[in-house]
């Protein structure tokens, strides 16, 4: 039983950190975001800490396996900090009736694709139509967004915000 348990608090305290510093590399080299804890990342955090702690338990005897743990620790804070002020000002959208997100920004939003587990980034545009300088966030929550087409190929959407308008064509991968 005693080892049983070793074994279970190694693997949740190891494979935790892992996955969340996988995530964050995989956003931040091929912009993709595992879907199922992006949404909940003090959840994440708080996992993360208590497994950590518990398998810090079994690791105090070994000053090796420790430094490894705090190296790999140290790295998923600093990409989580990375993360967390770039995404610090926005909100996100979701396109009615398509398999798209968008997350919106001040100066520039995202395109992303959903899948079940994961979702990509499919298009970044610079533009200002978001943009309020009289809101708190700077940014405009007010937004409608139409589908005005969805082929196979492309998929061709309208942005309105208060009176500005503006097109986006995106290729379907």
């Amino acid at each position: 039983m005693k080892r049983f348990l070793r074994i279970l608090f190694l693997t949740i305290g190891w494979g935790v950190p892992i996955l969340s510093f996988l995530e964050f590399f995989l956003n931040a080299v091929f912009k993709i975001e595992m879907i199922f804890y992006s949404n909940y990342l003090i959840v994440l955090i708080l996992i993360w800490v208590i497994a950590g702690l518990g398998s810090l338990i079994f690791l105090l005897k070994k000053r090796l396996k420790i430094f490894i743990f705090l190296v790999i620790s140290v790295l998923h804070l600093l990409l989580f900090y990375h993360w967390s002020s770039q995404y610090q000002f926005s909100f996100q959208k979701n396109v009615e009736g398509t398999d798209y997100t968008m997350k919106i920004f001040m100066h520039h939003y995202e395109v992303w694709q959903m899948n079940w587990i994961y979702r990509q980034q499919m298009l970044v545009k610079e533009s200002d139509i978001f943009f309020n300088p009289y809101s708190k966030t700077g940014i405009a929550h007010f937004s409608k967004v139409n589908i005005l087409s969805n082929h196979e190929e492309k998929i061709i959407l309208e942005i309105e915000v208060g009176a500005k308008r503006e097109i986006l064509h995106i290729e379907k991968r």
